[in-house]
């Protein structure tokens, strides 16, 4: 036996004996790898299913159940447990704390004491994890020494108990204290005199920022800068500048709160504390024209959702039912599949925030591996043949495409109702050609884009709508489709949102769904397309 053999396995015999209960019953593992980065160790998380690909920590089809994850654990230089919003659990990361001599420090002492909860030495042996059952309130994540983390992060887990603690306790009241004294409120940010609300108001939490970051179209490249990779950047310096840019989306026009996400990156390092490098780089990151403005939270009044919400109630019933959830009491609170072909994985949500993970769809159809997986999270005993295994894959596309469309068509119906709420209403009669000619000629002078970069405010609020005598309200097409490409959203092309819009009580002026204003009207030839909205909906202030 080889020594790498030798100290896998014992690896594995100290985990097994030593991981909460809590934990192992979570499909939510990983194996990772120490790799340099700039002379600087980073711990990577990797596949359990294939360990030359990068696991993520926002991916759940990219986690395994901790049974697989110890088995492969000899391929890895051990196994991490990625925390999730709906998991419940927090970490606590004591850096530095542990003597050469195996002291803890006296302050790491007391947190460990107080959070009196399952606790273990980080792979080095010079820090502490510490876990707790509890909900993480407040923006701040991290201190000199101090980090805590609830989702979108993963932890090493070793196994190296520290005292006599072994499982994870509920510690909600000594978690928020804690985070209290350790990270005390960063100063909040004065609204701007142009009206617009503060960036901390738009996404309050630093964490919710990177999850929505990490989530979208170029999350994957975010997150691997976020950990502190040049991801093809050609120096550290041009890695930096591209992490800032992509978080200033989202920060708006807030130096401080993007400096402080930065530190909190694995690229952190001592240049950035040059005064200079650092006001560069973020005035650098901040030269853009547009930043994030989530859609609007409730529709406007008298508006109506779009009809058919996500209503496959019987689909999910008739699902549950095939797997034999209903003798255990739960239901199936949803699904979706992600991708397409035989690199689509599969999800599963149960009512009891249970997740289920299939890395493909062929994994679900598979009779074994879906009974195995259901008794594993749920405790229910399917018993399944390939025609009930076939069924279920038909029930479960159900459920994911009606979500899907259900959810794109809300999304469309949200960005319609914050573009209206948000922009200048001009008001015209659209049948009197004079007047239509003096709107039209104002709408000419607007460069929402150049306002927006100026106002330091989102294209909607820079934008203006015409509001017809009637009431009728419409919006120029190029802006809304500028807007909605600033969200930072998978729309499908323009095409594909007009149809939305047209589905949630929009439609396209005229027979080919334009406005024209010709030389008569305008100078020059020109024929802007617009959207009308639904009648009925306010319009902004």
């Amino acid at each position: 036996m080889s020594a790498t053999t030798a100290t896998s396995e014992a690896l594995a015999r100290r985990l097994a004996a030593a991981v909460p209960t809590e934990l192992r019953a979570r499909q939510q593992w990983v194996l990772w790898r120490s790799e340099a980065r700039d002379g600087k160790a980073t711990k990577v998380p990797l596949r359990v299913s294939d360990p030359s690909r990068r696991a993520s920590s926002t991916d759940p089809a990219s986690w395994a159940s901790f049974e697989q994850a110890l088995a492969a654990v000899g391929a890895a230089d051990g196994l991490g447990f990625v925390f999730s919003s709906l998991d419940g659990f927090c970490g606590v990361d004591l850096d530095g704390c542990v003597s050469e001599d195996g002291e803890l420090e006296p302050r790491a002492a007391a947190i460990v004491e107080r959070l009196a909860s399952y606790s273990e030495l980080s792979p080095s042996g010079t820090g502490v994890h510490v876990l707790v059952k509890a909900e993480l309130n407040g923006s701040r994540r991290r201190a000199p020494g101090f980090e805590v983390y609830s989702s979108a992060r993963f932890f090493t887990v070793t196994g190296r108990r520290l005292g006599e603690r072994e499982a994870v306790e509920e510690r909600q009241v000594e978690l928020d204290a804690l985070v209290r004294e350790m990270l005390p409120a960063a100063e909040k940010e004065v609204p701007s005199s142009n009206g617009a609300r503060p960036r901390d108001e738009v996404l309050p939490d630093d964490h919710e920022l990177l999850e929505r970051a990490f989530a979208a179209k170029n999350g994957a490249k975010v997150e691997a800068l976020f950990r502190g990779e040049l991801n093809g950047h050609g120096s550290h310096s041009e890695a930096d500048l591209a992490l800032c840019s992509a978080l200033a989306f989202y920060t708006g026009p807030n130096a401080g709160r993007l400096d402080r996400l930065f530190r909190e990156s694995g690229l952190m390092r001592e240049k950035w504390n040059r005064d200079d490098y650092r006001q560069a780089t973020i005035a650098k990151a901040l030269e853009r024209s547009e930043f994030f403005e989530p859609p609007a939270q409730t529709p406007p009044k008298h508006a109506e959702a779009p009809a058919g919400g996500g209503d496959d109630r019987e689909a999910r019933e008739a699902l549950a039912e095939l797997l034999g959830l209903p003798s255990v009491g739960l239901t199936i609170a949803g699904a979706r599949i992600v991708g397409r072909g035989s690199r689509a994985s599969a999800d599963l949500y149960l009512s009891d925030s249970t997740e289920i993970n299939f890395e493909t769809l062929r994994d679900f159809g598979t009779p074994r591996i879906l009974g195995l997986e259901i008794a594993a999270a749920a405790g229910a005993r399917p018993t399944l043949k390939a025609q009930q295994a076939l069924e279920a894959v038909v029930l479960l596309r159900r459920i994911s495409e009606r979500r899907e469309s259900f959810t794109r068509d809300q999304v469309a119906f949200e960005w319609g109702a914050s573009f209206l709420q948000s922009a200048r209403a001009l008001e015209v009669d659209m049948n009197n050609r004079e007047a239509r000619w003096e709107a039209f000629s104002e709408l000419e002078r607007i460069e929402p884009r150049a306002a927006a970069r100026e106002q330091a405010t989102s294209l909607a609020r820079a934008s203006a709508v015409l509001m017809h005598t009637d009431g009728s309200r419409f919006v120029r097409s190029g802006w809304f489709f500028d807007y909605v490409r600033a969200q930072d959203v998978s729309a499908g092309g323009n095409a594909d949102i007009a149809t939305r819009m047209e589905r949630v009580g929009w439609s396209r002026r005229g027979g080919i769904g334009r406005i024209k204003a010709t030389r008569k009207d305008f100078p020059g030839q020109l024929a802007w397309s617009f959207f009308e909205g639904p009648l009925g909906w306010e319009v902004g202030p």
